[in-house]
């Protein structure tokens, strides 16, 4: 279990701009997609937001830019 998505089996991102997510939190996302073996879909612009978060760009496999 991981923080705020301990609940939760998958989450979609559909954003185009940078979310207010907290340093634990993205290592929290990071963590229960990588090592909980979670679902996560990037949609449509999904690859805009977090331009500085190289760990993000890795995961969903591209970067804006």
């Amino acid at each position: 279990m991981v923080g705020m998505f301990a609940a939760l089996d998958a989450v979609v991102f559909y954003t185009n701009g940078e979310t207010d997510m907290t340093p634990q939190q993205k290592a929290d996302l990071l963590s229960w997609v990588h090592d909980e073996g979670k679902g996560f879909v990037a949609i449509h612009t999904a690859n805009i937001p977090y331009p500085s978060w190289q760990a993000y760009a890795d995961m969903i496999g591209a970067k804006r830019g």
